[in-house]
């Protein structure tokens, strides 16, 4: 029905200050506004485009839709591709009920 593809580990020397793609990373969503960049050409499954739908893993967590362009995304950051049977912002509305579920059970 889903498949979750683990984005990729970056090494520092991988990671630059400018470069053809931009290297999302979890804080991207949340409080971090700067970026690395890559000049690596991977494979497809690595790349998150506009109206892909992720999930963060790491420190925080949650589902979202990515609003921006084109970028390749960290290991931290799951990409999710649907069955043409599943929805996508139905998914995400049973994601957003499940980490609200999973914060609950923690209090």
């Amino acid at each position: 029905m889903a498949t979750f593809i683990n984005g990729r580990a970056y090494k520092q020397n991988e990671l630059l200050d400018s470069g053809k793609y931009k290297v999302l990373r979890v804080g991207n969503f949340y409080t971090n506004d700067s970026w690395y960049y890559s000049n690596l050409e991977l494979a497809d499954k690595y790349y998150i485009d506009k109206g892909d739908l992720v999930y963060t893993w790491s420190a925080t967590f949650g589902p979202h839709i990515w609003d921006g362009e084109k970028v390749i995304y960290h290991y931290h950051i799951w990409k999710i591709e649907l069955s043409e049977s599943l929805d996508r912002d139905f998914t995400l509305q049973i994601l957003e009920a499940d980490k609200a579920q999973i914060q609950m059970d923690q209090r």
